[in-house]
């Protein structure tokens, strides 16, 4: 009996028969996790949006199979008392911080997984549990994105070809030079934002976070406001690596514009679509990839900020995290 090599047991499909491969593809691509994400984001946005209408639905009962909730007597509320207001937005601005780390996430890890065109694209993503590891990943494709093979592979991802002439429904140059280098920029941005996660991950443990409304401006020059943030905002605390080596904490407040938050999720959706649509016809068993080529704003575009206005603020505190530590 021949050793197994190297390579062969480094390969999470060594070992599974062919026939077990393409029963798991096909069952893998009738999944749409895309449509979690966008369902995720219609119950946030009726909440941002139609907080009122809910309540009062929440009031006149409903029921789960035989779970059950509503008010008894309950009279229709007009409007949101100020408490009310406020929970409301320390809701959405929180769940919407969660909810683009989540489906970004997805994204990275399931074109990661897709662009080595592994035999079990889902073998492949259940494999990586490791999220040092992870990121790591993501940090190499953030540095490499920019050169011809990522850009060929990003192709391949979320076209199923380098080739613009071979897209159905057919576009032109033009337009393939967009839908590419806008689904690059994107991923790219997505990558930035998972790499700087700790606003998130002061969410997921414990909810370290304080949802709030809060306003700063910069002079500079005599000119008043020459920076300045407002609005709806998250305040939360992480370390830095501090130039005398100890690592020290600070206080960061984070600005979330909830409308360009909720266009991020989407186009992540979009791009998890489209890649989904790719992968079903090349491992599943799926014969036309629905591509969903819609335009959509690059990040730049839909990210620019033309009013100066502060993204975040941060401030070292007077605490090491190991004040005993050498440095």
């Amino acid at each position: 009996m021949t050793k197994p090599s190297k390579d062969q047991l480094n390969d999470p499909n060594f070992g599974l028969a062919t026939e077990s491969l393409v029963e798991l593809n096909n069952d893998f691509y009738r999944l749409e996790p895309w449509v979690y994400f966008r369902f995720r984001l219609r119950n946030l946005a009726l909440s941002a949006g139609r907080e009122l209408e809910l309540q009062n639905l929440l009031g006149e009962g409903v029921s789960v199979d035989g779970f059950k909730l509503g008010a008894e007597n309950f009279s229709p509320k007009l409007a949101l008392d100020d408490e009310e207001r406020s929970a409301q937005q320390s809701f959405v601005v929180l769940e919407a911080e969660v909810l683009l780390h989540h489906v970004a996430e997805t994204l990275l890890r399931l074109y990661i997984a897709h662009e080595s065109d592994p035999e079990c694209p889902w073998i492949a993503i259940s494999s990586e549990r490791d999220f040092g590891r992870f990121k790591g990943k993501v940090r190499d494709l953030k540095q490499n994105l920019g050169t011809p093979d990522y850009r060929d592979r990003a192709a391949e991802v979320f076209f199923g070809s380098t080739d613009w002439k071979e897209l159905r429904p057919a576009i032109n140059e033009d337009e393939w030079t967009h839908h590419l280098e806008n689904s690059i920029q994107w991923l790219s941005w997505f990558a930035a934002y998972i790499l700087d996660g700790y606003v998130y991950n002061a969410a997921k443990h414990g909810l370290g976070v304080w949802p709030q409304n809060s306003a700063l401006s910069v002079e500079i020059d005599g000119m008043p406001d020459f920076l300045n943030g407002s609005g709806p905002c998250l305040e939360y605390l992480h370390t830095s690596r501090e130039t005398d080596g100890r690592t020290k904490w600070r206080r960061t407040t984070k600005w979330v514009r909830v409308d360009k938050t909720f266009a991020s999720i989407h186009i992540a959706c979009a791009l998890i679509h489209r890649l989904w649509s790719v992968g079903s016809v090349r491992h599943g068993n799926f014969q036309k990839a629905d591509l969903e080529l819609f335009p959509f704003p690059s990040p730049s575009e839909l990210l620019a900020n033309d009013e100066m206005a502060l993204a975040n603020f941060s401030r070292s505190l007077r605490y090491y995290e190991d004040p005993t530590a050498e440095p």
